[in-house]
């Protein structure tokens, strides 16, 4: 039997709005989830709105601001608008000021779109309008002083061919002229996005405030007020004729710390440490969305600057804007050292500048003053030990993102570079822990608690705070010129320091030979100058340590959970009685073990009651685990504590499992299903079971995505029905319906697919125990059936609702769902993981065994994990984090939470 025909249907198991985010162009639609429109645009074409479509996030939304042609047709370039068949720029037009025909009275100017008495936004007047001297060749640096044919104007200059650093060319009509898509609110992240009325362009994104770098709003445009010689220190303030502005003041050089791009009029300081327009080198800028983090462009900040704040990387530990947190701002005279503001540094650090401008540094270790006040590392360089340096040394020996740190009590790098411990904990020998361990002393540097050995740190030699003068080290507790007896001396002059080398991992049996964790894994001990790893919470572990998987794709079953790993194996942990884990054993784990006899690598996984399915690279399915009823779809009723193939199916790109069956999907859209039929869940107009798939009536093509009920593993119907999302974005759904979760406005049990009455434009499925949801391509959630525990989020009456209702709150903006057995869960485009419904064991992640009718916010995410995907059980719940790891609460009577425990958590917990 082969359902596999035509081109591949994109499923997940968890089905995302994103996933339709489709950027529309002319009429088409878009379904993107969501939103008041796409980023705007003014290039005309034959239709309407350039990008934007349908909509962005949040609501029909609308175009892009690109309007209709009047001739049907337009040869104007980006940034001008086709005006009755003249190519006009409406920013700066004043018979059409900010749209066609909309004239500034007499006497005024345009200027970003608006119409006034004086040029805004850095333009300048020339004869009766406002022109931008530092990109119109046409007025290059003055009016009416035009740029020769072929040349470009940047930064005023004319140039002859191309754009400077940072800059992008950009068209209007026929000539070229240079943009900074970063700042300029007429080309804001590319040419011709034009920022609505009263937004700025901040990091290549229209918004209402300045952010990052360029934080301060000059005449309309957001500028770094440190590094821009129009605006040094404050707006207006241009510096002289060869002069550049360093650190908010004018000067003849940039200084030390900093490097000097561009040449001529255009010449600038910045520092490529932070600098997204100057990231790493002059002229290197960041794409969209990312940041410049120790002169590397990167999705996230490391190393000493590890917070973003608006943009850019900070080091909340000595940040006095950013004390502690981002926004918190200390007082003109005060410092921040160890994330709190004070009158003065605190013990390790030094003060560095004077009034106002002082701040704290540890010149020990920090890159930006390393050893001294301003002296900066070069890009690529630790700070060790007062010492620039491509490798570490002493104490803190391994390079984290531009910072020498010690990995052993670096809380924010606890393991393994940038491996952050949750608020209140230590890093106490390379793990997570809520106190130090035997051996270390607590010591406190601001609000920071560090783990440290002060029988041989020199920043705490004896006691917490008593720093070994230069040229010293520290051996038993004592600073000295040398190493005392029993203690191995390593490094030379400056740089020695003491240790053992038979326990110290970062000098594991020789000096400066560091015991690298694997990934994801943490380096936690040395014995007899032989490295010992563990894996960090949130991660599988196999190899003794010495490998530490990413898990993702998660299924929660009944009582066990499965996911995938990146090679595609899958591994299982939790209830065992019928081989479900897949291990070859009926033994129950309570951590994840690998699935044994695979016959290919994994690309969808579903846990169900008693048995586990896997869909295969291959398009083939195998499963394993229980058999009575034909789950294994193998043609036979015995049980296989290992893989089995299932017979007939070919092309599948998702499988899913309920009450004793499972449904496969495959990229044809054909849906077939096998194992228990006492409900009609198989769909197959019958009530009996099948050991071998069939496809579900009148879905032979056609269908994007399905979904099945979350089984207690119990006869009261739990799990025993199923859903598929059309190609028309409509709903189908069969089986039990005992409290109309198949959305047909009776609780009458079907055989065959209905429809959901009145959904449309549906994206993806969630179906729980006894009720069913429904995502739109707008991102907002719809469910029905069940409402005992408040699982649909709306206070229907009688306690289930036969027919659609939407959930509170949630209309719009929300990425993914997944139903659990009596509760759901949603993850939102904020990165926000909202439950709702039954919460007797935990399961809604909020601290408590409270049921909640209305979503609910999970509390405890790990920092640095916001979660990508959310997956629901029948009584339990799991996010999968942006940093890879996974994280599960809610019932947990056989380990099927995955932490090495059978203790039930009402909070997020990584496996282990």
């Amino acid at each position: 039997m082969n359902f596999g025909i035509g081109g591949r249907v994109a499923t997940v198991v968890l089905w995302s709005a994103s996933a339709f985010a489709l950027m529309g162009c002319g009429d088409s639609e878009s379904a993107t989830a969501g939103g008041a429109g796409g980023s705007p645009a003014t290039t005309v074409g034959s239709g309407g709105g350039g990008m934007g479509g349908a909509g962005g996030m949040g609501g029909a939304g609308g175009g892009g601001m690109g309007g209709t042609s009047s001739t049907g047709g337009s040869v104007c370039g980006s940034g001008t608008t086709d005006c009755d068949g003249t190519c006009v720029d409406t920013a700066l037009d004043p018979k059409n000021c900010g749209a066609c025909g909309q004239a500034c009275p007499a006497g005024e100017l345009c200027s970003t779109g608006v119409c006034g008495v004086v040029c805004l936004g850095g333009t300048t007047q020339c004869g009766e309008a406002c022109k931008d001297t530092s990109v119109d060749p046409a007025n290059c640096g003055a009016c009416d002083q035009a740029c020769p044919a072929g040349s470009a104007c940047q930064g005023g200059v004319c140039q002859a061919a191309g754009c400077g650093p940072g800059q992008t060319t950009c068209s209007v009509g026929m000539n070229q002229y240079c943009a900074t898509i970063s700042l300029d609110p007429q080309n804001c992240g590319g040419c011709g996005f034009v920022c609505p009325t009263g937004q700025v362009c901040s990091g290549g994104q229209c918004a209402a405030t300045c952010t990052g770098k360029t934080s301060t709003l000059c005449g309309g445009g957001c500028v770094d007020t440190a590094s821009d010689n129009l605006n040094c220190g404050a707006c207006g303030n241009a510096c002289a004729a060869g002069q550049v502005c360093s650190g908010g003041a004018c000067a003849a050089t940039c200084a030390a710390s900093e490097a000097t791009c561009g040449s001529g009029a255009s010449t600038h300081c910045a520092d490529v440490h932070d600098d997204p327009q100057n990231c790493g080198a002059c002229g290197v800028v960041c794409p969209a969305g990312q940041l410049c983090s120790n002169g590397s462009c990167a999705p996230h900040c490391s190393g000493s600057s590890d917070t973003s704040c608006q943009g850019l990387c900070v080091n909340t530990d000595n940040d006095k804007q950013n004390c502690g947190a981002c926004g918190n701002a200390c007082a003109d005279m005060q410092v921040c050292s160890g994330e709190q503001c004070a009158a003065t540094c605190a013990s390790g650090y030094t003060t560095c500048g004077a009034g106002a401008g002082a701040y704290c540094a540890e010149l020990p270790n920090d890159p930006q003053n390393c050893g001294a006040c301003g002296h900066a590392c070069p890009v690529g360089e630790g700070c060790s030990q007062g010492v620039c340096a491509a490798a570490c040394s002493g104490i803190n020996g391994t390079l984290c993102g531009g910072q020498c740190t010690n990995l052993q009590n670096d809380a924010k790098n606890c393991g393994s570079c940038g491996f952050a411990c949750a608020a209140g904990e230590v890093c106490a020998g390379g793990l997570c822990a809520s106190a130090c361990t035997l051996g270390t002393s607590t010591c406190t540097v601001g609000a920071t608690k560090l783990c440290v050995d002060v029988s041989v740190d020199p920043q705490n030699c004896g006691s917490c705070g008593n720093t070994c003068a230069a040229g010293e080290v520290c051996s038993n507790g004592t600073c000295g010129g040398a190493c005392q007896t029993g203690y191995d001396t390593c490094g030379v002059g400056d740089s020695a320091f003491c240790t053992h080398i038979d326990d110290d991992p970062n000098n594991c049996g020789a000096c400066g030979q560091s015991c690298a964790p694997p990934p994801n894994g943490s380096a936690t001990s040395c014995t007899f100058g032989a490295c010992g790893f563990t894996c960090q919470p949130g991660y599988a572990t196999i190899n003794n340590g010495n490998t530490c998987l990413t898990l993702k794709n998660i299924s929660a079953g009944s009582h066990h959970t499965c996911g995938i790993t990146e090679s595609g194996a899958v591994m299982c942990w939790g209830y065992n009685s019928h081989g479900q884990l897949g291990d070859g054993t009926q033994t129950g784990r309570t951590s994840p073990v690998t699935v044994l006899g695979l016959g290919g690598p994994a690309t969808k996984v579903a846990a169900g009651s008693l048995s586990t399915c896997a869909a295969l690279t291959n398009g083939k399915v195998q499963c394993w685990g229980y058999n009575a009823n034909g789950e294994l779809g193998n043609n036979t009723n015995q049980n296989s504590l290992t893989p089995v193939d299932v017979q007939g199916l070919t092309d599948v790109v998702d499988v899913q499992s309920g009450f004793l069956f499972t449904c496969a999907l495959t990229s044809a859209g054909a849906v077939a299903c096998w194992g228990y039929n006492g409900y009609g869940q198989l769909g197959n107009g019958t009530t009996n079971s099948a050991i071998v798939p069939g496809v579900v009536d009148g879905l032979s093509s056609g269908v994007t995505a399905i979904a099945v009920g979350r089984s207690s593993g119990s006869q009261d119907g739990t799990g025993a029905h199923a859903c598929a999302v059309t190609a028309a974005g409509t709903v189908k759904c069969w089986g039990y319906n005992g409290n109309g979760q198949l959305g047909d406005n009776s609780t009458t049990t079907r055989v065959t697919p209905v429809d959901v009455l009145g959904l449309s434009g549906i994206g993806s499925i969630a179906a729980g125990g006894l009720h069913t949801c429904a995502l739109t391509k707008m991102g907002g959630v719809n469910c029905w059936g069940y409402n005992g525990n408040g699982q649909l989020g709306n206070p229907a009456p009688g306690g289930q609702s036969l027919t659609y209702v939407p959930v509170v709150g949630l209309s719009t903006g929300v990425l993914g769902i997944a139903g659990g057995g009596y509760h759901t869960c949603a993850l939102t485009q904020a990165k926000k993981t909202l439950c709702w419904g039954y919460n007797g064991h935990g399961e809604l992640g909020d601290g408590t065994t409270s049921g909640k009718p209305a979503p609910t916010a999970v509390q405890g995410l790990p920092a640095g994990g916001l979660p990508g995907i959310v997956k629901t059980g029948i009584f339990t719940s799991f996010a999968e984090t942006a940093d890879g790891r996974v994280l599960g609460w809610g019932l947990n009577e056989y380990g099927q939470l995955g932490d090495g425990t059978t203790t039930a958590r009402s909070l997020p917990t990584p496996i282990h």
